[in-house]
C-alpha cells in the first residue's frame, strides 16, 4: 500500500503541471510523439548527469567549498546544462517549434522528465513525507526552471536577431542561476536555521510570479503570430 501511495504522490504533480501547460497551448497543439520524446530525453538524461556530478562534487569538496555552495553550483550547471543541450539538439531547429509558447512547453517537458527520474530516486529511498515535500517544492521548481529556459529560447527564435546569442546564453545562464539559488536556500538551514523555510516560500512565490509573466508573454507573442498568418 505504501508503495502505491509513494508512486501516486510522486507522479501526480507531473500530470497536473503537464496538463496545465498543455491546455495553455491554445493555438496549435504540439504532436504527442515529440512531447513524449522531449520528456523521455529529459528522464534518461539523469544517467550522464549523475556520471558528471559525482566527480565535480568530489572536486569541490576537496577544495573545501561550503556544502550549500556545492549543492547549488553542481546541479545548477550540470542538470540545467543537460536540459539545455537536449532542447538545443532536439527542439531548437525542429519545424514543430513554430510559435513562441512551444519553447516554454518543450523546455518544461524536458525539465519535468529529468525531475521525474530524480524524484523516483529520492522518493523510493525515503519516507512518503519526502514525496509530499518534493511535490510542492522540487517538482514545480524544475518546471519553473524549464519555463525560464523556454522563455529565452523563444526570444532567441522570434525576437531581435542581433540578440540571438545573448538569448541563447541566457537560456542556460538564468535557469542555472535559479537552480543554484533554489538549492542554496534549501541548504542554508545550516547557517540561518528555520528562516530557510521562510526564504524557500518567498523564493517559490517569486518564481511562480516570474513564470506566470513569462507564460503570458509567450502566449501574447503566439497570439500575435497567429493573427499575422
Amino acid at each position: 500500500m505504501m508503495l502505491y501511495l509513494k508512486l501516486a504522490v510522486c507522479i501526480l504533480p507531473f500530470l497536473i503541471i503537464i496538463r496545465f501547460l498543455y491546455i495553455r497551448d491554445r493555438h496549435e497543439k504540439e504532436p504527442v510523439g515529440l512531447m513524449v520524446k522531449a520528456f523521455s530525453w529529459g528522464f534518461f538524461s539523469i544517467i550522464p548527469v549523475i556520471l558528471l556530478e559525482m566527480p565535480f562534487q568530489s572536486l569541490l569538496q576537496r577544495m573545501n567549498f561550503h556544502e550549500a555552495f556545492i549543492s547549488g553550483i553542481v546541479p545548477g550547471l550540470i542538470e540545467e546544462g543537460a536540459k539545455f543541450a537536449i532542447f538545443f539538439l532536439l527542439i531548437l531547429k525542429n519545424r514543430e517549434f513554430d510559435e513562441p509558447y512551444d519553447g516554454i512547453l518543450y523546455a518544461a517537458l524536458i525539465s519535468l522528465g529529468f525531475a521525474l527520474s530524480e524524484n523516483l530516486l529520492y522518493v523510493f529511498s525515503n519516507p512518503v513525507n519526502v514525496a509530499l515535500i518534493r511535490a510542492f517544492t522540487a517538482v514545480p521548481g524544475h518546471a519553473m526552471f524549464g519555463i525560464s529556459m523556454g522563455y529565452f529560447f523563444f526570444k532567441s527564435r522570434y525576437e531581435n536577431p542581433s540578440l540571438r546569442r545573448i538569448y541563447i546564453l541566457s537560456a542556460f545562464f538564468f535557469p542555472a542561476l535559479l537552480h543554484f539559488s533554489y538549492n542554496f536556500v534549501i541548504k542554508s538551514s545550516a547557517f540561518i536555521g528555520y528562516y530557510s523555510l521562510l526564504a524557500l516560500v518567498c523564493y517559490l512565490w517569486f518564481m511562480i510570479e516570474v513564470s506566470k509573466k513569462r507564460i503570458r508573454e509567450a502566449e501574447i507573442h503566439s497570439e500575435n503570430k497567429e493573427e499575422n498568418r
